[in-house]
């Protein structure tokens, strides 16, 4: 099988050091399951995200308070507290290069802060979930309930919906925001080519 009709997982990359920029959202943390529903259908974010020094040791991660961040730069696949999928509009421009209908996303816009300046990154928000699993090789905790252990992509029906990205199947509607994204070969292509930072892709079991 050709590599673009391979799937993989995309999250983000690993810094190499211990000290990593972080963006940290300018409201308290809540949880996916109240505040996801309160944002999917915005054009924009009511609140933004500042870009944080964050250290990790052993009693976890410590947020550095100063201003300068020491030579630490935002990626385009930005980490976060809320772990979301947000995005530079490099990054967001590439995506919508190889999207099509099909995969049912949108956006919606928000600010990060980074130095004092102002950017314009995007939160992915998936408005819709497709069974796209290979019931017979996919690995099940309960299978009445669709609750998957393992999932087996099947590329057939991938290829069929003409699907480039797509979320896990039997989402919630909380999970529309979410960091479980799947992408085509021809996707996570682009989006080497183009330069951009802070992702990698790890291979997952399709056929």
């Amino acid at each position: 099988m050709g590599r673009e009709s391979e799937i993989f997982f995309m999250t983000w990359s690993a810094s190499n050091s211990d000290s990593t920029g972080l963006a940290y959202s300018t409201i308290e943390p809540q949880s996916d399951v109240s505040l996801v529903p309160k944002v999917i259908d915005s054009s924009r974010l009511f609140f933004d995200f500042v870009i944080r020094d964050v250290k990790l040791n052993r009693g976890g991660l410590v947020v550095i308070d100063k201003d300068e961040l020491d030579g630490k730069a935002k990626v385009d696949y930005q980490p976060n507290n809320f772990a979301w999928p947000i995005m530079s509009v490099k990054m967001k421009q590439t995506i919508d290069s190889v999207s099509t209908a099909a995969d049912c996303i949108s956006w919606v816009q928000t600010s990060l802060l980074f130095n004092q300046r102002d950017y314009d990154y995007f939160v992915l928000v998936f408005n819709r979930s497709y069974d796209v699993i290979d019931e017979l090789k996919t690995l099940y905790i309960n299978k009445a309930n669709n609750h998957i252990l393992k999932p087996h992509f099947s590329v057939k029906k991938i290829q069929d919906l003409g699907l480039s990205l797509f979320r896990k199947p039997f989402s919630q509607n909380y999970e529309r925001i979410t960091p479980g994204i799947f992408v085509t070969g021809k996707l996570r292509k682009n989006l080497l080519e183009a330069g951009v930072s802070g992702i990698k892709f790890e291979k997952v079991a399709a056929s």
